[in-house]
């Protein structure tokens, strides 16, 4: 980042720091400096030596908000956003549905004050275009505004555009292109990897680049991030169409396909009913060029993509595990017709921990589109798995370039068809292996491949293997208590084939692990629910911490005779029981966090604690304090570091929020499960 853009960042974001104190969140902020900015560049391209006639009215010029105060600034302003909407082309894009979130008059002084000082367009798109990608991460890294859902991790859209290779004078396409991530990060490929002439530069410019956006703020955050990043010109046609992309196909074909569609199984839409009560209803889209119909949001863009893509047109597609086995709404058949129809040569397991959306896993699929051919056009599947084994997070260890830099060289850009597997049975755990399509269909054309043991880490466990385990352990156990019977019965009976006797029973071990595999489902919404109509937070906002100093029981000399239980988050649980009547703990239910190892039990009891290394976690009113102890339950987390973790580190883990309704059936299901669990 070079010292100018710094330095207007510094700025930028100190008034950002000042307009949150006021009730100004960081997406509306964003949304008014583009309102702003916009204005003032077309105010810069109106004059020499540009000379554009943009359209913008007389009693709309930026020069007419400059100098204003108080109330009549905050009405001019006001005008200005209403008239501009009004108007055609670019200007109703950007300015359409435009309101004031900057309530207090100084406030929208001082911004318009700070974009005045800056002549804009002297600045290189780098520049300008660096200083508002700042600002989408800031505020994608910002959970409370859930603006995250929208910004794909910017390593995982490199590492696809450099396996991608676009080159000159190609199209690219994003069906649901955010903030822009995807075409931006292709622009810089093209431009650093070639030496581009006139014509191309133009090409580049003004028809490489196409795509779709439904969220009418997201829309206009990408129209902006484009323009400033000199893609299309301030008077010119903008190249992104705000609409559902699934609704038609637009008869335009593409020679790459690069997006991240929306997360979320079923597409729906969202209507009025006659009593005035907002109401989803579930959208299936019959399209003619679809394989089947679906209710299955991914599903359905797989299809969509593999519409819009030439004959030889590629694809590299962000997509959710679902979409690699699941067989229901058309899964099975969609899989077998992209197989059958494209070269699906590869694809990238995603880690988790890299998205702001919590409890993502997600893939990257290769494909290459081919001619009608009555032969398979998918040969071997080659897939690369950075999931197991890695432990990323979005603040403490973020994913970066160098984390792809292996997978991109298995891939092998410059000639995909010379590769070498680094997984062999003298290398088991080697990440790059190739399935052949014989292979994949004997899978049932299930595409969902494991073969790293990766046990320490719960989302990635099968909750069948582990039900398997407990099976083996209890058969087990009853063949060494039949052995123990038989030698009771006769001593002198030779001990013959117990060699069992002095193998470890992690029968226990074993049930555990299902119990935790069972919390990371419910609260994904795996076991009951439907994810669509959940919100997410961080955990700041729903567990309210107490510090136990004033709970610490005074005298270690614990009982069985004494009534009140002693606890500690780890696995001893209760230490003892005390007969002390003071400092009790009574407003139950509540967890306990152990701060050190970030161990947590549910207590519906009255207690006392032996130190302060604990959190006492209140759930918030109107939220199930159990489905948030399964929450804590499911979080994957190396607490290695002797340090305090509920603040630092817990506090802003952004978690899922189901309606209150979902969450105690979601408890119910779960208590009924480990009823189950805990008979074996």
């Amino acid at each position: 980042m070079t010292e100018k853009v710094s330095t207007i960042n510094k700025k930028i974001w100190n008034m950002a720091t000042v307009l949150m104190n006021d009730g100004v969140s960081n997406s509306d902020y964003l949304e008014q400096l583009t309102y702003l900015l916009f204005l003032k560049m077309a105010d810069e391209y109106s004059k020499p030596p540009f000379e554009r006639k943009i359209g913008i009215p007389e009693n709309c010029l930026w020069d007419t908000l400059v100098g204003k105060k108080g109330a009549t600034l905050s009405n001019h302003y006001k005008f200005i956003l209403e008239e501009l909407a009004k108007q055609d082309g670019i200007l109703k894009e950007i300015y359409g549905g435009s309101q004031n979130k900057i309530s207090t008059p100084a406030m929208l002084a001082k911004i318009i004050k700070m974009i005045d000082a800056e002549t804009w367009t002297a600045m290189s798109s780098d520049v300008k275009g660096d200083i508002y990608e700042g600002l989408l991460q800031k505020i994608a890294e910002d959970t409370k505004s859930g603006a995250g859902q929208y910004f794909t991790p910017r390593p995982v859209i490199n590492a696809m555009v450099k396996c991608i290779n676009p080159n000159p004078n190609k199209t690219i396409v994003d069906p649901c292109c955010g903030s822009g991530g995807f075409l931006l990060s292709a622009k810089k490929h093209i431009e650093e990897n070639n030496d581009l002439n006139e014509e191309q530069k133009n090409f580049l410019k003004y028809e490489t680049f196409r795509g779709w956006e439904i969220v009418q703020s997201t829309y206009r955050l990408c129209l902006m991030n484009l323009f400033l990043h000199n893609i299309s010109d301030i008077d010119g046609n903008s190249p992104i169409t705000r609409n559902d992309a699934l609704l038609a196909d637009p008869g335009e074909r593409f020679d790459y396909v690069l997006t991240n569609p929306p997360f979320g199984k079923k597409s729906s839409i969202t209507y009025t009913n006659e009593d005035g009560e907002q109401e989803d209803e579930e959208l299936i889209y019959n399209r003619q060029d679809f394989w089947t119909t679906s209710s299955n949001k991914q599903f359905n863009f797989v299809q969509h993509i593999h519409t819009l893509l030439k004959n030889d047109g590629k694809a590299a597609v962000v997509l959710p595990d679902n979409v690699l086995f699941e067989e229901g709404s058309g899964g099975l058949t969609i899989r077998k017709k992209l197989l059958e129809t494209t070269d699906l040569h590869t694809i990238l397991r995603l880690p988790t921990g890299i998205f702001y959306k919590q409890g993502v896993k997600a893939n990257v699929l290769f494909f290459d589109n081919k001619t009608a051919s009555k032969d398979i056009q998918t040969k071997e599947v080659w897939i690369y798995d950075l999931r197991a084994g890695s432990h990323f997070t979005l603040k403490k260890n973020p994913l970066k370039d160098e984390d792809l830099e292996d997978f991109i060289k298995c891939y092998n850009p410059e000639n995909r068809f010379d590769r070498n597997e680094t997984w062999s049975k003298e290398n088991p755990n080697g990440k790059w292996r190739k399935y052949t399509f014989k292979e994949i269909e004997k899978n049932n054309y299930n595409l969902d491949f494991k073969w790293i043991e990766d046990n320490d880490n719960i989302e990635n466990l099968d909750i069948n293997n582990i039900f398997q385990m407990i099976k083996e352990e209890s058969n087990r156990i009853s063949t060494i208590t039949s052995q123990i019977e038989q030698i009771l019965l006769n001593e002198k009976n030779e001990r013959k084939n117990n060699d069992n006797l002095n193998k470890k029973i992690n029968l226990y071990d074993a049930m555990e692990l299902m119990k935790r595999k069972l919390y990371y489902l419910a609260v994904n919404g795996e076991i009951v629910g439907d994810t669509s109509t959940w919100g997410e937070d961080i955990l700041d906002n729903i567990l309210i911490y107490e510090q136990p100093t004033k709970y610490i029981v005074n005298s270690t000399n614990y009982s069985n005779s004494y009534k009140t239980p002693v606890l500690t988050a780890g696995k001893s649980f209760i230490l003892g029981h005390t007969n002390e009547t003071d400092g009790i703990f009574n407003k139950v239910p509540v967890i306990i966090f152990d701060d050190f190892t970030t161990d947590s039990k549910y207590v519906d009891f009255p207690f006392k604690v032996k130190s302060s290394a604990m959190k006492i976690l209140n759930c918030k009113e109107g939220m199930n304090p159990k489905f948030y102890y399964y929450v804590l339950q499911s979080i994957n987390f190396d607490a290695s570091t002797h340090k305090r973790y509920w603040i630092s580190e817990f506090a802003n883990m952004t978690v899922p929020v189901p309606p209150k309704e979902e969450q105690d059936l979601i408890v119910n299901k779960v208590e009924q499960l480990l009823e189950l669990i805990d008979m074996i």
